[in-house]
């Protein structure tokens, strides 16, 4: 192995060890959101929405512009002869400023951009999630400093400080949730009225979200010497070269406008139901319980699927570039088999524990656990599609074709904007279950018809062997779930038995499922000759070899 081959195996490695340990703990956070402010509460979904309305709105201010324009100017800059320093400081002085600007018009705004979000909410709700938004909206500055540094680091090849910097905002998150239960105790069930919830109940778990971002954004400067970077504000913003970067990421702008107006309705539709809360009801899903099932379905997603994309991310754009579209097939189909051979077992793992995951996140009400259960089950199986969908912009990105995502996408929103439009003239309990089954049709379609025009642009994409490999580990997969359908049966996982009676049970059930499916599943691969599979367990082979012979 070459010493550049070696530096590109460690900085992934460090990558994928990075996201891992963040999503890991993404987990952790997400299972202290549920367990001390209920995943179906109004107090929760105040809280989630003023803790996501900076997100969104730094990706619509900020995000697209740092990540589609800057970033490439930065690594552009990396060929002056003062290695870009200079360039660096300019920029850096330049957003810098923008961000204190924008973060200052966003908190004197954050009334009427909590109003927007929450739709019909009115009273002590909507205050409860007006203050909420006050004390998070600082995160705007901070996830731009983040996504400003990641970018010059990444630029000047220094990779570890934007994949582990998530860690510690997530370790003061969830330090805020354990001081909040410990000071105010935990309250899933909602029993806490909105008119007795406190300013220090709403600075601990607001100001502990915003100093979890401002940490991560912080913490990428002790990197900033070892760079060989100095920064002295500079205010020579003319001449900085931007004019004609803008002009060429404006599909990927596009894009991020697109994904934004997505985000913001799906925000609106989940919200749509809390004015139909009822004393007592905890069966209502809102926000709270939509993010929560869409960040369990990111977990595997984001462990094995963007862990396998580091490996083959650069290969796409290094075949692209030398024009090279055999290697770029190969590469891509590659890539979704060793993505599918694990992500197909997740789906069935998670889609057949659905409510066993729901009781962890969920109370001792079983009306709530298979309400969220419900949801569970129908989003999962969509896990190898969001992961497929990864690769698919990859692909278009590493040719240089930003255009082609933003017209799909274009398209999607055409079509699911009044899908989502009727999800809200449902039942209120049955909103955001019909909210997931849009956003999960949505990015299929997406999926699809990116794969269709690669197909025809590249000259066909492997797709009989990709589908051969597909349909073998769904077999396995399949066989795999009826055994894991039959423990669960026996475990009273479709009553109100074992598996489901309490948190640990819950848990217990979980790590059996995994064991058994997974027993099987191997066995299963093997018998059909997955051989993605065996080529992903080889290196731990390979290790247990070497740990049995010492």
């Amino acid at each position: 192995m070459s010493a550049s081959s070696s530096s590109v195996g460690r900085s992934s490695l460090i990558m994928a060890a990075g996201t891992a340990v963040s999503r890991v703990l993404g987990f952790v956070r997400t299972f202290l959101i549920a367990a001390s402010i209920g995943v179906s509460t109004t107090a929760s979904n105040a809280y989630m929405t003023g803790n996501q309305i900076p997100s969104l709105l730094y990706q619509l201010t900020a995000g697209g512009v740092l990540t589609a324009v800057l970033v490439p100017q930065i690594v552009q800059s990396t060929r002056d002869p003062d290695g870009g320093r200079g360039y660096i400081n300019r920029i850096m002085t330049l957003v810098l400023t923008g961000l204190l600007i924008v973060t200052a018009v966003l908190m004197v705004a954050s009334p009427v951009i909590t109003r927007a979000f929450t739709g019909g909410w009115s009273g002590e709700n909507l205050a409860l999630a007006t203050a909420f938004t006050y004390w998070c909206m600082p995160q705007v500055l901070f996830y731009g400093m983040y996504a400003l540094l990641g970018g010059i680091y990444n630029a000047r090849r220094v990779f570890g400080p934007y994949t582990w910097a998530p860690v510690l905002n997530n370790v003061i998150s969830i330090a805020g949730f354990v001081a909040f239960i410990a000071l105010f105790g935990a309250d899933p069930d909602g029993h806490t009225a909105v008119a007795d919830w406190t300013p220090g109940m709403i600075a601990t778990l607001g100001l502990s979200a915003t100093l979890g971002v401002a940490a991560q954004a912080l913490i990428m400067f002790a990197w900033w010497h070892r760079s060989d970077l100095r920064y002295r504000p500079d205010f020579h913003w003319r001449h900085t070269g931007l004019r004609p970067t803008f002009v060429a990421a404006g599909w990927i702008l596009g894009m991020v406008v697109l994904d934004w107006v997505h985000s913001f309705v799906k925000t609106v539709v989940a919200n749509s139901t809390e004015p139909y809360r009822t004393p007592g009801d905890t069966t209502l899903m809102g926000l709270t319980s939509f993010e929560t099932a869409s960040l369990l379905q990111l977990v595997p997603h984001g462990i094995i699927a963007v862990s396998i994309a580091t490996v083959y991310f650069t290969r796409f754009s290094e075949h692209a570039a030398e024009h090279d579209r055999p290697a770029l097939i190969a590469d891509l189909s590659a890539s979704l088999r060793h993505t599918g051979a694990v992500t197909v077992f997740a789906a069935a793992l998670m889609t057949v524990a659905a409510l066993p995951i729901a009781r962890v996140f969920s109370t001792d009400d079983l009306a709530q656990t298979v309400a969220f259960g419900r949801m569970l089950t129908v989003l999962m199986p969509f896990l190898v599609v969001v992961s497929a969908n990864l690769f698919a912009i990859r692909a278009f990105y590493a040719m240089n074709d930003t255009r082609t995502p933003f017209l799909v996408a274009a398209v999607r929103m055409v079509l699911v904007l009044p899908l989502y439009w009727a999800a809200t003239q449902a039942d209120p309990h049955w909103v955001v279950f019909a909210e997931v089954l849009v956003s999960s049709t949505a990015i299929t379609f997406d999926t699809v018809v990116m794969f269709a025009v690669l197909r025809r642009r590249l000259g066909g994409i492997d797709g009989h062997r990709i589908l051969r490999a597909h349909a073998r580990m769904t077999v396995a997969a399949l066989v795999a779930a009826t055994a894991g359908v039959t423990v669960l049966w026996a475990l009273g996982g479709f009553t109100d038995g074992l598996a489901v009676s309490t948190r640990l049970a819950a848990i217990a059930t979980c790590v059996v499922l995994a064991a058994v499916m997974g027993v099987v599943y191997l066995v299963m691969t093997r018998v059909l000759h997955v051989d993605e599979m065996r080529t992903l367990l080889r290196p731990l082979v390979g290790l247990a070899g070497r740990l049995r012979r010492h």
